[in-house]
Protein backbone atom coordinates (compact mmCIF):
# COMPACT_ATOMS: atom_id res chain seq x y z
CA UNK A 1 0.00 0.00 0.00
CA UNK A 2 0.95 3.27 -0.94
CA UNK A 3 1.57 6.07 1.47
CA UNK A 4 1.34 9.62 0.86
CA UNK A 5 4.60 11.54 1.03
CA UNK A 6 3.32 14.31 2.65
CA UNK A 7 1.87 11.89 5.77
CA UNK A 8 5.37 10.34 6.18
CA UNK A 9 7.36 14.63 6.34
CA UNK A 10 4.38 15.39 9.23
CA UNK A 11 4.92 12.36 11.08
CA UNK A 12 9.04 12.82 10.53
CA UNK A 13 8.26 16.48 12.07
CA UNK A 14 6.14 15.56 15.12
CA UNK A 15 8.30 12.68 16.49
CA UNK A 16 9.83 15.48 18.77
CA UNK A 17 13.44 15.58 20.38
CA UNK A 18 15.19 12.00 20.51
CA UNK A 19 16.98 11.01 23.79
CA UNK A 20 20.14 11.36 22.69
CA UNK A 21 19.92 15.05 21.95
CA UNK A 22 18.00 15.67 25.50
CA UNK A 23 21.09 14.39 27.13
CA UNK A 24 23.39 16.45 25.08
CA UNK A 25 21.08 19.31 26.02
CA UNK A 26 21.07 18.44 29.99
CA UNK A 27 24.83 18.36 29.46
CA UNK A 28 25.27 21.65 28.20
CA UNK A 29 22.64 23.63 30.58
CA UNK A 30 24.96 21.91 33.29
CA UNK A 31 28.48 23.29 32.52
CA UNK A 32 27.02 26.65 32.00
CA UNK A 33 25.64 26.31 35.10
CA UNK A 34 28.85 25.31 36.61
CA UNK A 35 30.77 28.13 35.33
CA UNK A 36 28.01 30.93 36.57
CA UNK A 37 28.22 29.24 40.21
CA UNK A 38 32.22 29.46 39.95
CA UNK A 39 32.44 33.00 38.55
CA UNK A 40 29.77 34.04 41.11
CA UNK A 41 31.25 32.21 44.12
CA UNK A 42 34.92 33.79 43.16
CA UNK A 43 33.21 37.35 43.16
CA UNK A 44 31.48 36.81 46.64
CA UNK A 45 34.99 35.95 48.20
CA UNK A 46 36.71 38.42 46.58
CA UNK A 47 34.09 40.83 47.71
CA UNK A 48 34.34 39.10 51.30
CA UNK A 49 37.77 39.87 51.55
CA UNK A 50 38.01 43.15 50.71
CA UNK A 51 35.46 44.17 53.38
CA UNK A 52 37.70 41.55 55.58
CA UNK A 53 40.32 43.51 55.24
CA UNK A 54 38.83 47.32 55.04
CA UNK A 55 37.35 46.47 58.94
CA UNK A 56 41.05 45.03 59.84
CA UNK A 57 42.86 48.43 58.35
CA UNK A 58 39.59 50.44 60.05
CA UNK A 59 40.66 48.49 63.28
CA UNK A 60 44.55 49.58 62.89
CA UNK A 61 43.59 53.41 62.60
CA UNK A 62 41.00 53.48 65.60
CA UNK A 63 43.33 51.71 67.37
CA UNK A 64 45.88 54.41 66.93
CA UNK A 65 43.61 57.14 67.48
CA UNK A 66 42.91 55.32 71.06
CA UNK A 67 46.34 55.61 72.03
CA UNK A 68 46.57 59.22 71.06
CA UNK A 69 43.86 59.95 73.89
CA UNK A 70 44.58 57.47 76.53
CA UNK A 71 48.79 56.24 76.35
CA UNK A 72 47.47 53.02 75.87
CA UNK A 73 46.23 50.49 73.52
CA UNK A 74 42.70 48.56 73.48
CA UNK A 75 42.27 45.45 74.35
CA UNK A 76 38.51 45.13 73.14
CA UNK A 77 36.56 46.61 70.04
CA UNK A 78 33.96 47.98 72.45
CA UNK A 79 36.50 50.25 73.78
CA UNK A 80 36.76 51.64 69.53
CA UNK A 81 33.11 51.58 69.03
CA UNK A 82 32.22 52.83 72.28
CA UNK A 83 34.44 55.73 71.70
CA UNK A 84 33.14 56.21 68.00
CA UNK A 85 36.55 55.63 66.91
CA UNK A 86 35.58 53.06 64.60
CA UNK A 87 31.54 51.93 63.15
CA UNK A 88 30.30 48.42 63.84
CA UNK A 89 29.97 47.13 60.30
CA UNK A 90 26.41 46.10 59.12
CA UNK A 91 25.49 42.99 60.64
CA UNK A 92 28.30 42.47 62.41
CA UNK A 93 27.98 41.57 66.16
CA UNK A 94 30.98 42.14 68.47
CA UNK A 95 32.07 40.30 71.68
CA UNK A 96 35.40 40.96 73.37
CA UNK A 97 38.00 40.74 71.10
CA UNK A 98 36.18 39.63 68.54
CA UNK A 99 33.97 41.08 65.38
CA UNK A 100 32.06 39.02 63.30
CA UNK A 101 29.39 39.16 60.37
CA UNK A 102 27.88 35.38 59.97
CA UNK A 103 26.34 33.95 56.76
CA UNK A 104 27.10 33.77 53.35
CA UNK A 105 30.49 36.16 53.25
CA UNK A 106 31.03 36.09 56.19
CA UNK A 107 34.27 36.90 57.85
CA UNK A 108 35.68 37.20 61.50
CA UNK A 109 38.23 39.77 63.06
CA UNK A 110 40.58 38.99 65.95
CA UNK A 111 42.08 41.46 67.96
CA UNK A 112 45.05 40.23 69.28
CA UNK A 113 46.72 42.51 72.39
CA UNK A 114 50.79 43.38 72.07
CA UNK A 115 53.15 42.37 74.33
CA UNK A 116 53.90 44.98 77.05
CA UNK A 117 53.44 48.14 75.19
CA UNK A 118 53.49 46.98 71.92
CA UNK A 119 50.18 47.71 69.49
CA UNK A 120 48.00 44.97 69.00
CA UNK A 121 47.64 42.60 65.83
CA UNK A 122 44.22 42.58 63.76
CA UNK A 123 43.58 39.43 62.17
CA UNK A 124 40.61 38.82 59.85
CA UNK A 125 39.57 35.51 58.46
CA UNK A 126 36.74 35.23 55.76
CA UNK A 127 34.58 31.78 54.82
CA UNK A 128 33.12 32.08 52.08
CA UNK A 129 31.55 28.69 49.99
CA UNK A 130 32.42 28.04 46.48
CA UNK A 131 30.37 25.26 44.61
CA UNK A 132 32.53 23.46 42.12
CA UNK A 133 31.32 20.91 39.83
CA UNK A 134 28.24 20.11 42.32
CA UNK A 135 31.11 19.95 45.55
CA UNK A 136 30.83 22.59 47.57
CA UNK A 137 34.32 23.60 49.57
CA UNK A 138 35.84 26.47 51.90
CA UNK A 139 38.03 29.16 50.73
CA UNK A 140 39.12 30.66 53.35
CA UNK A 141 41.83 33.81 53.35
CA UNK A 142 43.28 35.65 56.09
CA UNK A 143 44.22 39.15 55.91
CA UNK A 144 46.64 40.52 59.33
CA UNK A 145 47.33 43.97 60.45
CA UNK A 146 49.15 45.83 63.14
CA UNK A 147 48.46 48.91 64.54
CA UNK A 148 51.09 51.96 64.33
CA UNK A 149 53.17 52.05 67.05
CA UNK A 150 52.90 54.83 69.52
CA UNK A 151 55.21 54.01 72.22
CA UNK A 152 56.75 56.16 75.10
CA UNK A 153 58.96 59.05 73.71
CA UNK A 154 57.36 59.23 70.38
CA UNK A 155 54.67 61.29 68.95
CA UNK A 156 51.75 59.90 67.27
CA UNK A 157 52.18 61.90 64.01
CA UNK A 158 55.35 61.56 62.68
CA UNK A 159 57.76 64.55 60.89
CA UNK A 160 58.03 67.09 63.62
CA UNK A 161 60.95 69.61 63.39
CA UNK A 162 60.88 70.58 66.79
CA UNK A 163 60.02 69.10 69.64
CA UNK A 164 60.97 70.14 73.45
CA UNK A 165 59.45 68.63 76.40
CA UNK A 166 60.12 69.57 79.99
CA UNK A 167 58.65 66.47 81.32
CA UNK A 168 62.01 64.68 79.93
CA UNK A 169 64.54 65.92 82.67
CA UNK A 170 67.30 64.44 80.33
CA UNK A 171 66.62 67.42 77.88
CA UNK A 172 67.16 70.40 80.09
CA UNK A 173 70.27 71.65 81.08
CA UNK A 174 70.60 73.67 84.43
CA UNK A 175 72.95 75.99 85.89
CA UNK A 176 71.72 76.82 89.11
CA UNK A 177 68.38 77.22 89.19
CA UNK A 178 68.01 78.42 85.50
CA UNK A 179 67.82 76.33 82.50
CA UNK A 180 70.51 77.44 80.25
CA UNK A 181 70.00 74.60 77.03
CA UNK A 182 66.20 72.56 76.40
CA UNK A 183 67.15 69.37 73.84
CA UNK A 184 64.99 69.53 70.94
CA UNK A 185 63.65 65.63 70.68
CA UNK A 186 62.85 65.85 67.18
CA UNK A 187 66.24 64.52 66.05
CA UNK A 188 66.60 67.96 63.61
CA UNK A 189 69.40 69.46 66.57
CA UNK A 190 67.22 72.72 67.15
CA UNK A 191 68.05 73.04 70.85
CA UNK A 192 67.10 76.10 72.25
CA UNK A 193 69.47 77.94 74.60
CA UNK A 194 69.12 80.63 77.17
CA UNK A 195 69.90 84.39 76.11
CA UNK A 196 70.70 87.35 78.56
CA UNK A 197 71.85 86.84 81.83
CA UNK A 198 69.45 84.30 83.10
CA UNK A 199 66.74 81.59 81.72
CA UNK A 200 63.90 80.32 83.06
CA UNK A 201 63.52 78.21 85.34
CA UNK A 202 61.56 74.58 85.97
CA UNK A 203 58.96 74.52 88.17
CA UNK A 204 56.17 71.72 89.22
CA UNK A 205 52.43 71.74 89.47
CA UNK A 206 50.34 68.54 89.81
CA UNK A 207 53.44 66.43 89.69
CA UNK A 208 54.21 67.86 86.20
CA UNK A 209 57.25 69.87 85.18
CA UNK A 210 57.26 72.83 83.35
CA UNK A 211 59.76 75.89 81.67
CA UNK A 212 58.68 79.14 83.42
CA UNK A 213 59.35 82.40 81.91
CA UNK A 214 59.37 85.75 84.32
CA UNK A 215 57.99 87.91 80.96
CA UNK A 216 60.70 90.82 82.06
CA UNK A 217 64.04 89.16 80.38
CA UNK A 218 63.70 85.21 79.73
CA UNK A 219 63.87 83.76 76.74
CA UNK A 220 65.18 80.71 75.25
CA UNK A 221 66.97 81.19 71.24
CA UNK A 222 66.97 78.86 68.42
CA UNK A 223 67.41 78.26 64.82
CA UNK A 224 64.70 76.55 62.78
CA UNK A 225 64.91 76.52 58.64
CA UNK A 226 62.08 75.70 56.42
CA UNK A 227 58.53 76.22 57.00
CA UNK A 228 56.98 76.70 60.54
CA UNK A 229 53.24 75.20 59.76
CA UNK A 230 51.91 73.80 62.69
CA UNK A 231 52.78 74.79 65.85
CA UNK A 232 51.03 73.20 69.02
CA UNK A 233 51.85 74.01 72.89
CA UNK A 234 50.94 73.24 75.93
CA UNK A 235 51.33 76.75 77.88
CA UNK A 236 49.59 79.00 80.19
CA UNK A 237 50.36 82.72 81.43
CA UNK A 238 51.21 83.11 84.97
CA UNK A 239 48.81 86.20 84.96
CA UNK A 240 45.29 87.05 83.91
CA UNK A 241 46.46 88.50 80.15
CA UNK A 242 49.52 87.91 78.02
CA UNK A 243 51.29 90.30 79.82
CA UNK A 244 53.62 91.56 77.26
CA UNK A 245 53.82 91.47 72.74
CA UNK A 246 55.64 87.54 73.86
CA UNK A 247 54.64 84.21 72.08
CA UNK A 248 55.23 81.07 72.32
CA UNK A 249 57.41 80.82 69.57
CA UNK A 250 58.59 84.00 67.07
CA UNK A 251 61.17 85.91 65.62
CA UNK A 252 64.05 87.39 66.91
CA UNK A 253 64.80 88.85 64.13
CA UNK A 254 63.63 88.71 60.14
CA UNK A 255 60.10 88.69 59.45
CA UNK A 256 57.28 87.73 61.63
CA UNK A 257 55.68 84.20 61.69
CA UNK A 258 52.24 85.58 63.34
CA UNK A 259 51.89 84.16 66.93
CA UNK A 260 52.25 87.08 68.45
CA UNK A 261 49.95 87.56 71.89
CA UNK A 262 48.44 90.76 72.59
CA UNK A 263 49.70 93.37 74.80
CA UNK A 264 47.87 93.40 78.12
CA UNK A 265 45.04 91.07 76.51
CA UNK A 266 43.84 87.66 76.21
CA UNK A 267 43.81 86.94 71.99
CA UNK A 268 46.60 87.65 69.49
CA UNK A 269 47.89 90.34 68.04
CA UNK A 270 46.98 91.45 64.67
CA UNK A 271 49.98 92.61 63.19
CA UNK A 272 50.10 89.81 61.95
CA UNK A 273 46.98 87.49 62.74
CA UNK A 274 47.66 83.94 62.60
CA UNK A 275 46.37 81.92 59.91
CA UNK A 276 43.93 79.98 62.25
CA UNK A 277 44.51 79.15 65.91
CA UNK A 278 42.36 76.38 68.21
CA UNK A 279 42.29 76.11 71.90
CA UNK A 280 41.95 72.75 73.76
CA UNK A 281 41.23 71.10 69.79
CA UNK A 282 38.08 73.85 69.38
CA UNK A 283 38.51 76.30 66.73
CA UNK A 284 38.81 79.88 68.14
CA UNK A 285 37.77 83.05 65.28
CA UNK A 286 39.65 86.27 65.30
CA UNK A 287 40.53 88.04 67.03
CA UNK A 288 41.09 84.86 68.65
CA UNK A 289 40.63 85.05 72.33
CA UNK A 290 41.99 82.19 73.99
CA UNK A 291 40.99 83.71 77.40
CA UNK A 292 40.83 82.11 80.33
CA UNK A 293 44.60 81.79 79.60
CA UNK A 294 45.85 81.61 83.57
CA UNK A 295 45.39 77.76 82.77
CA UNK A 296 47.12 75.38 81.02
CA UNK A 297 46.03 74.63 77.64
CA UNK A 298 47.19 73.14 74.09
CA UNK A 299 47.40 76.22 71.87
CA UNK A 300 47.49 74.82 68.04
CA UNK A 301 48.67 77.86 66.16
CA UNK A 302 49.16 78.10 61.92
CA UNK A 303 50.91 80.80 61.26
CA UNK A 304 50.55 83.37 58.43
CA UNK A 305 53.90 83.47 57.60
CA UNK A 306 55.54 80.54 58.90
CA UNK A 307 58.55 80.85 56.41
CA UNK A 308 59.12 84.82 57.82
CA UNK A 309 62.06 84.08 59.97
CA UNK A 310 64.71 81.15 61.59
CA UNK A 311 66.07 82.49 64.04
CA UNK A 312 63.34 82.31 66.50
CA UNK A 313 62.40 82.94 70.72
CA UNK A 314 60.59 81.12 73.07
CA UNK A 315 58.28 83.28 75.55
CA UNK A 316 59.46 86.99 73.55
CA UNK A 317 59.23 88.70 70.41
CA UNK A 318 62.09 90.09 68.70
CA UNK A 319 64.21 90.04 72.07
CA UNK A 320 62.45 93.42 73.58
CA UNK A 321 58.90 92.21 74.44
CA UNK A 322 58.04 89.26 77.19
CA UNK A 323 55.28 87.22 78.17
CA UNK A 324 55.09 85.58 81.67
CA UNK A 325 54.52 82.30 80.25
CA UNK A 326 54.85 78.31 81.79
CA UNK A 327 55.85 75.97 79.21
CA UNK A 328 54.97 72.19 78.86
CA UNK A 329 55.86 71.04 75.52
CA UNK A 330 56.58 73.14 71.58
CA UNK A 331 55.85 70.81 68.57
CA UNK A 332 56.80 72.32 64.96
CA UNK A 333 55.75 70.18 61.76
CA UNK A 334 56.67 71.47 58.50
CA UNK A 335 53.12 71.06 56.52
CA UNK A 336 49.69 71.84 58.28
CA UNK A 337 48.64 68.71 59.83
CA UNK A 338 45.22 67.30 58.47
CA UNK A 339 42.21 67.22 61.03
CA UNK A 340 42.78 63.14 62.02
CA UNK A 341 46.39 64.18 62.77
CA UNK A 342 45.55 67.34 64.83
CA UNK A 343 42.99 65.64 66.91
CA UNK A 344 45.72 62.81 67.48
CA UNK A 345 48.55 65.23 68.53
CA UNK A 346 46.17 67.26 70.57
CA UNK A 347 44.78 64.40 72.85
CA UNK A 348 47.89 62.89 73.19
CA UNK A 349 48.97 66.17 74.55
CA UNK A 350 45.82 66.75 76.73
CA UNK A 351 46.07 62.99 78.65
CA UNK A 352 49.59 63.60 78.85
CA UNK A 353 49.60 66.82 80.50
CA UNK A 354 46.29 66.80 81.85
CA UNK A 355 44.66 69.41 79.99
CA UNK A 356 41.18 69.86 81.41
Amino acid sequence: MDIDARTLRRAREDRGFTLVEILIAIVLVGVLSAVVVVGVGQLTSKGTTAACSTSADAARTASTAYYASNLAYPTTFAQLTGSSLMSTPAGATVAGATMSVGGSGGWTLTLEPGVGTAPPTFSCTTSAATTTAGATTTVGATTTVTATTVPAGSLPVTGAILWLDASQPASITLTGSNVTRWADGSGGGADATATGSTGPTVVTAGGRSYLSFNGTNQQMALTLAGSKSTIIAVVRSTSTTWGSYGSVLENRSGGRLGNIFESGATNFHFNPYPASVRKNGIAVTSPFNVGPVGQFMVLTVVPRYPTASSQLGIGALENNWYSPIQLGELIVYPRTLTPTELQAVEQYLTTKWGVA
